[in-house]
């Protein structure tokens, strides 16, 4: 059986998330209504993994506290740090 694969992502129109200096300022604060939140935590509990670029990797590590607990995290990078 072929691996099932599933893609949730957030980017901008120009296919980034953060702007220029890294902020992520313009992303909407919004309420949640329970439903979704259940729908997204159900979604979320079937991940295996998380897959990332550095940048987004770094930004997440800027907000002091890891949001996706012991779930393994691989980023992609073109760098060598």
């Amino acid at each position: 059986m072929a691996p099932k694969i599933s893609l949730y992502m957030a980017t901008s129109e120009d296919g980034f998330i953060s702007d220029l200096n890294g902020g992520v300022d313009w992303l909407p604060q919004i309420d949640i209504d329970p439903e979704t939140l259940r729908n997204y935590t159900s979604y979320f509990d079937s991940v295996d993994a998380i897959l990332m670029g550095r940048v987004s990797f770094d930004q997440l590590l800027s907000f002091g506290q890891w949001p996706y607990g012991d779930k393994p995290c691989f980023v992609l990078t073109t760098t060598k740090r």
